[in-house]
């Protein structure tokens, strides 16, 4: 029969899907990791320049 064959094709697609989708949702928390820790990067320095120019005068 025809539509043995074709069964498995159409399982793998769906499962390739899947893991796109998986990795997609990976990179986007991995993202908003990353700008959160460059906020708090930046943060601290303004923090820490301020206090730096306090303390000069």
């Amino acid at each position: 029969t025809p539509s043995c064959p074709e069964n498995p094709q159409q399982q793998q697609q769906q499962q390739q899907q899947q893991q796109q989708q998986q990795q997609q949702q990976q990179q986007q928390q991995q993202q908003r990791q990353q700008q959160r820790q460059q906020q708090r990067h930046s943060q601290g320095q303004a923090t820490g320049s301020a206090r730096a120019d306090t303390s000069n005068s």
